[in-house]
């Protein structure tokens, strides 16, 4: 008596082409029963396309501050549809701070009571420290939003199975830290998942920008900083935890701008003020 695999055959290239057509049509093609894992494959690429073309859209825009608010927009909208995401809500919060800054950097803010910022820094920098400083901001807005978002979407449109699945099948590696903290979500716990996210942002994605632009942060820290706190009362890098620019209501850096643990101790207490707003557990 033989025995028989349980396994089924991998798709040929042409049950590939014949799922991928059915799955632009939202269905799946041919005999199901034959052609399983064609049909896996197209859904998961149809699905994963998706997104990476959406988010794609968003970071090919080259103006910073027109990308920078379609990023803040991305952000409040998946929100809307996973509130169990946390790290959503701070993240659109950050990021329209971040679109304040570039806008206070550039002297475009409507009323904007002073001569121009960014020529005040500059002649005290000596250097186009807001040209660097608007590049630094961008880039690292872009950075969150392009390794972040499409994972986060996907879960929240498909579910956590079928982002493990299809990424596995399409040959895509979800970084450990991200698959955590995806996982925790499935297990109600929002704020360990927050904080892993946060964790991971700074010390694995924002890092590079910070080594990049070492010496713009260093300005940002010993003699821009200053000029802008004497403005603001406050230094660029401490926002409210507010969508608007106005909000006074700051939370204090504890620490220096440049090191990766004092930036997470700040992304805590950033999370923290945000879960007493809206009511969330702190843990």
């Amino acid at each position: 008596m033989t025995s028989q695999s349980n396994s089924q055959p991998a798709a040929s290239a042409s049950e590939l082409k014949r799922a991928e057509a059915g799955a632009e049509k939202g269905a799946a093609p041919g005999n199901v029963s034959e052609t399983c894992q064609a049909c896996i494959a197209a859904d998961c690429k149809k699905k994963i396309e998706e997104i990476d073309k959406e988010t794609k859209r968003i970071t090919d825009i080259e103006d910073p501050i027109a990308r920078n608010k379609e990023i803040t927009a991305a952000y409040k909208s998946l929100f809307s549809q996973d509130p169990t995401n946390h790290w959503l809500k701070l993240g659109s919060i950050v990021s329209s701070q971040v679109g304040c800054n570039m806008n206070l950097i550039q002297g475009k803010r409507d009323g904007f009571p002073f001569p121009s910022l960014k020529d005040s820094i500059d002649s005290t920098t000596g250097v186009s420290f807001s040209k660097n400083m608007m590049s630094a901001l961008g880039e690292g807005n872009k950075a969150i939003f392009r390794d972040i978002y499409p994972l986060a979407a996907y879960r929240a449109r498909h579910g956590f199975d079928d982002l493990k699945k299809c990424y596995a099948a399409q040959g895509k590696e979800i970084p450990p830290q991200m698959k955590d903290a995806l996982a925790r979500l499935e297990k109600n716990d929002s704020r360990g998942s927050a904080d892993l996210i946060g964790d991971y942002e700074q010390k694995q994605i924002i890092q590079p920008v910070y080594q990049k632009y070492d010496g713009t942060f260093f300005m940002a820290e010993n003699i821009a900083g200053p000029v802008w706190k004497t403005i603001y009362k406050h230094y660029p890098y401490e926002i409210p935890v507010s969508s608007s620019c106005s909000d006074t209501n700051i939370v204090e850096f504890p620490g220096s701008i440049s090191n990766m643990d004092d930036r997470v101790l700040y992304y805590h207490k950033l999370m923290d003020r945000l879960s007493s707003q809206e009511g969330w557990s702190k843990r």
